[in-house]
């Protein structure tokens, strides 16, 4: 499963509900799991700070110009890793 996560300077909120959707999975039997950060041209340091989050799961940034939401969206399912979103 591929959890796509636009973001637009949430460098703060990222820090806190990605901790939390972590624990989430860790209630489930998911094993194949990645999370996508799309950091739709955020200026607040969001590529960093999600960068410093710990995780069993793989994290990944794709960073892009700022396009809105749905484009980010869009970005994200297209790099996502598995076919479940």
């Amino acid at each position: 499963m591929t959890v796509v996560i636009p973001a637009y300077n949430a460098g703060t909120w990222l820090t806190k509900s990605i901790p939390a959707l972590l624990l989430a999975i860790d209630k489930t039997d998911l094993i194949d799991v990645e999370i996508l950060v799309i950091n739709d041209g955020s200026t607040d340091g969001t590529e960093d700070s999600v960068r410093d989050i710990k995780s069993k799961f793989p994290i990944r940034v794709i960073t892009q110009t700022n396009s809105g939401r749905f484009v980010a969206r869009e970005t994200g399912t297209n790099n996502a890793k598995y076919d479940l979103i």
